[in-house]
């Protein structure tokens, strides 16, 4: 059901430290990844616009500098600037490399100074009865006076937080631009780092994240149904 998660640091961080010597010295990445993204180039291509032609560079899969990091690895993307850190899987096998790369890294950088920890899920979602039907159904109660207001042609889309023990969570439902006639749904878990350590970090994503997933899951059938469809991105091809 949900096709792409990522967890979000907001702290003080190197990005000039997240190189891929670094992940394949400490083991943090399974070597196939790294010799992957070291062994693509950019790739450049010439488009004739007009009169003259036009040089399009796209960009390589590993970029460290001392402000911002970008690697692209088969299975996961890690992006990292002085203020945010950010591990995006985007295929569901992928979820669990994503959540032990990031145990990895800030068991190492234990010292990392961090505020807050998001834990991210979303999903593109079809379902058997009219997506834009079933959001109406949950935020739109006096569909009437909707109507009245502003004729039959509408949509509906909203936002749900509340708070379950320490994190506050944040739900998103719009309609998909990925699915025809489908719904998109995005769930952020979100947690104050008291400590100011990378130690309870890792402490929230061991003892949440999986629950997280399910809870994530569990939300999305309880509101919407049993989705007929869901939408799966393009694999990376290595």
């Amino acid at each position: 059901m949900l096709n792409e998660s990522s967890i979000v640091l907001i702290g003080n961080f190197n990005p000039s430290i997240f190189h891929p010597e670094w992940f394949d010295r400490f083991k943090i990445l399974p070597i196939q990844e790294i010799q992957w993204a070291e062994g693509e180039k950019p790739k450049i291509s010439e488009i004739q616009n007009k009169d003259r032609k036009v040089i399009i560079e796209e960009v390589p899969p590993l970029i460290v500098m001392p402000d911002r990091a970008d690697l692209q690895f088969p299975s996961i993307k890690i992006t990292v600037i002085p203020d945010r850190y950010q591990c995006l899987a985007t295929q569901r096998e992928n979820f669990s490399l994503m959540k032990d790369v990031t145990l990895k890294i800030f068991t190492l950088l234990s010292h990392t100074p961090i505020m807050a920890l998001g834990i991210n899920f979303h999903g593109h979602w079809k379902f058997i009865d009219d997506s834009n039907e079933i959001l109406k159904s949950l935020f739109a109660k006096k569909d009437e006076a909707f109507k009245k207001t502003l004729g039959d042609d509408y949509n509906i889309q909203g936002q749900i937080i509340f708070r379950k023990g320490n994190q506050k969570i944040s739900l998103k439902f719009e309609p998909s631009n990925k699915i025809q006639n489908g719904i998109y749904f995005g769930a952020n878990f979100h947690s104050e780092i008291e400590t100011r350590r990378a130690e309870q970090v890792i402490q929230i994503i061991t003892e949440n994240y999986e629950k997280n997933l399910n809870d994530t899951i569990k939300i999305v059938q309880a509101l919407l149904g049993e989705p007929k469809e869901t939408w799966i991105p393009k694999r990376q091809k290595p």
